[in-house]
């Protein structure tokens, strides 16, 4: 079922039905709230297409998610297959290992103070491994690329989806393609790309590992163990990965 109509974005997470019930009749009756396009509208116009996968109020069952995600994005393509597209063209960037997805996205959720702790975290020579713990929707992952866009001429970012295995070997395997080009045999991509780091970016890289909540993925296999001065932020809505991933630093993003 598709419903049309006001949505609320905002940063902070609904969970009362009072609250809702009172936010959406002074919205002119919003249908549902939502996080992750907080701001986006002070910048450009654009449309929400979400998932709806719980009520706003106390019982929340995080099975439901993946469920609502679906829909939204067999909506979403539907919808981008009948609307007119411009002509013309873009151009992409031939930059080895530079991630299309790293991009400056400022919103509300952007913390200057959690800037400036990742700054310090990562200042400097030697190695450091960062955990940035929330709730999901809170703005980790725009955190994590604010963060990128702004190291953007001081290191090489690396930015893999690590929502699981498939994602995070997709992720390495699409920067090994980049290095090696097209029709090579990539068996070891971590491998491939490993070895680019070492000889040409001199400890100046950070691997940005976004959304890694399983911690029976074998971590140290994907961050380059032994390379020198080896920089890794992760994003989590647990807090065990940070011990899982030998973290240096834990920052706590709660609001």
């Amino acid at each position: 079922m598709i419903h049309y109509g006001t949505i609320a974005s905002g940063s902070s997470l609904i969970k009362d039905a009072q609250t809702r019930d009172r936010l959406s009749s002074e919205l002119d009756g919003a249908i549902c709230f939502e996080m992750e396009a907080t701001g986006l509208m002070n910048h450009f116009p654009c449309l929400v297409i979400r998932g709806i996968c719980d009520y706003a109020d106390l019982h929340k069952n995080k099975s439901w998610q993946p469920y609502a995600a679906a829909i939204a994005a067999a909506y979403a393509k539907e919808f981008l297959s009948v609307i007119p597209l411009p002509s013309g063209s873009q151009a992409r960037s031939d930059t080895v290992l530079h991630c299309d997805s790293v991009f400056l996205q400022r919103r509300l959720l952007v913390r200057e103070d959690i800037l400036s702790l990742l700054t310090g975290a990562f200042n400097g020579d030697g190695s450091a491994r960062v955990a940035l713990h929330g709730l999901p929707g809170i703005g980790k992952s725009t955190m994590a690329r604010y963060f990128a866009y702004k190291k953007r001429d001081e290191m090489t970012v690396l930015w893999i989806t690590a929502s699981s295995k498939e994602t995070m070997a997709r992720g390495f395997e699409q920067y090994a393609r980049q290095i090696r080009g097209e029709g090579h045999a990539l068996s070891q991509p971590v491998s491939i790309i490993r070895q680019l780091l070492s000889q040409n970016f001199d400890g100046r890289w950070l691997l940005i590992l976004d959304g890694l909540d399983d911690t029976t993925i074998d971590i140290e296999q994907y961050i380059f163990n032994g390379l020198p001065n080896a920089k890794i932020l992760v994003t989590t809505g647990y807090t065990k990965v940070a011990s899982h991933i030998g973290a240096t630093y834990v920052l706590h993003h709660y609001t």
